[in-house]
């Protein structure tokens, strides 16, 4: 994927984008699923001197449980590094979250 977004005001906010994913998911057991997914990102800021370069490797895995039609669970974890021309703006952060799901089950007679 390609962007450019060009601000009006601001053009030191101005930003060149490329950005790679790719992704995988498996079911197995009937109700588990275990997905992957990677991104790799290019964004260049600015169109004043000097410009701010910055690369961002992202990649995530996850584990999903439908107990029911109605109620699931959810596990994840995600690692983002950035790094950039910029040294104060390199950063790696970790992400992990647990999350539930409940919605009314839909009957389908009529």
């Amino acid at each position: 994927t390609f962007s450019d977004e060009d601000y009006v005001s601001n053009s030191a906010q101005d930003r060149k984008r490329q950005l790679i994913r790719v992704g995988a998911g498996r079911t197995f057991g009937g109700s588990w699923i275990v997905d992957a997914y990677g991104y790799y990102e290019e964004s260049e800021f600015g169109q004043i001197e000097p410009v701010r370069m910055d690369e961002d490797t992202t990649w995530g895995l996850g584990l999903s449980k439908q107990f029911t039609r109605a109620f699931g669970m959810r596990l994840d974890y995600t690692r983002t590094s950035r790094s950039s021309d910029i040294a104060t703006f390199d950063y790696t952060e970790n992400v992990a979250s647990l999350s539930f799901t409940y919605g009314r089950e839909t009957s389908t007679d009529p």
